[in-house]
């Protein structure tokens, strides 16, 4: 497709596609794995005009965690999207306009695009501003017969692949797609066992996505990550711990503290993961004393001398002040006198710096001759 201008993907005018900047290397195939950027919007129909009103944003992902992961020939998106996807190289960026025929049709989707951001009402064009950032070939094909249970436990462990080589933004987005994967196999378990074992792998993606976002300094969607974890275990220790370590980024250090301290409560008491519950738990509790200190002195600074009046007498007050300064008194080494600490110094420096004696006796010469020599009769000299 020629950059620049609108083009049909397809047949029918229900996918159109505008390449902004083109690509390098071959059409994304089936079984592709790919990882994108977008920028989903529509307008809304205010005035019975489809065309015009409002451009409301339902998803940007560029400001999201991690791109999306998405892999061709899963139907892990909607069907125009994926049409247009499979005319598209790696670094190719477009604009993609998808016909509520190939979105989400006459049902809409209240709960987003894959899960984020706004609902989408019902027969509701779609544009979407795409990058793919890169591609995986052949994912799929080299295990075509696996089920979507084991599917998601191998996206599992490539994620930790990627986390284990820094790679965090890539193991994110396989974890996402992960547990994509689960929820699709959640749907299909055919026994008790089965839906247990998807219950734990989503336990354990939702525990690996809570980590990555706060290696990625994104405490808010750990949080959320740890919520959904607690919701299927509510005693799980690395869901609170990293509960608490979200809330701690945020400075809600009551929230955290309370999280540690259930973590403690539930965790083997030898065990590597104890110690490092109890290192955060004296941060969280010393930076929680700062807090209180802080807070005490703002409120008696606000209070000020009123509340104190009507707390005690003017005996105790003055007793209080008497006290204070007496605290505040040190004995000169030089002569023995009590001096506030803030006046030691000057002190010092005043009575007791041989340099400041000599000036004296010399500022004391002086004035001395000035008033001979202008009041001789003061001295008892009447010539």
């Amino acid at each position: 497709m020629e950059v620049g201008r609108w083009e049909n993907v397809g047949e029918t005018p229900a996918v159109r596609k505008w390449v902004v900047e083109e690509g390098d290397g071959d059409l994304i195939e089936t079984g592709d794995e790919i990882y994108l950027g977008y920028r989903g919007s529509y307008k809304s129909d205010e005035g019975g005009d489809s065309t015009g009103g409002q451009e409301i944003v339902f998803d940007d992902r560029e400001r999201r965690v991690a791109p999306l992961c998405v892999t061709m020939g899963r139907d892990q998106t909607i069907p125009g999207l994926e049409r247009a996807l499979m005319t598209m190289r790696e670094g190719e960026r477009a604009r993609i306009v998808v016909g509520a025929s190939e979105a989400f049709g006459p049902m809409g989707n209240p709960h987003g695009f894959h899960g984020a951001g706004a609902g989408i009402p019902p027969n509701t064009d779609l544009l979407f501003d795409l990058r793919i950032l890169h591609v995986e070939r052949g994912v799929t094909l080299r295990g075509e017969s696996c089920t979507p249970l084991e599917y998601a436990r191998r996206l599992k462990l490539e994620g930790a692949e990627h986390y284990r080589s820094k790679r965090v933004f890539w193991a994110v987005a396989k974890w996402q797609a992960a547990l994509r994967a689960a929820e699709q196999a959640g749907k299909k378990a055919g026994g008790e066992e089965e839906a247990r074992a998807t219950e734990e792998v989503t336990v354990l993606l939702h525990n690996n996505l809570a980590q990555a976002c706060l290696a990625l300094n994104c405490p808010r969607f750990a949080l959320e990550a740890t919520e959904k974890v607690l919701a299927v275990e509510p005693h799980n220790v690395k869901g609170l711990f990293r509960k608490g370590k979200a809330y701690y980024a945020q400075r809600r250090c009551e929230e955290a503290r309370d999280a540690f301290q259930l973590a403690l409560l539930h965790a083997p008491p030898d065990g590597t993961e104890a110690a490092a519950l109890r290192k955060h738990l004296s941060t969280v509790e010393k930076a929680l004393a700062i807090q209180t200190k802080k807070s005490d002195k703002l409120f008696g600074n606000l209070m000020g001398a009123g509340l104190r009046q009507q707390l005690y007498t003017d005996d105790d007050i003055e007793r209080e002040r008497e006290l204070e300064k007496q605290a505040r008194l040190r004995k000169c080494k030089y002569c023995g006198k009590e001096v506030e600490d803030v006046q030691m110094a000057r002190h010092v420096i005043k009575y007791h710096d041989p340099s400041q004696q000599k000036k004296k006796k010399t500022d004391e010469k002086e004035e001395e001759e000035f008033d001979k020599s202008h009041f001789p009769f003061l001295f008892g000299d009447s010539s």
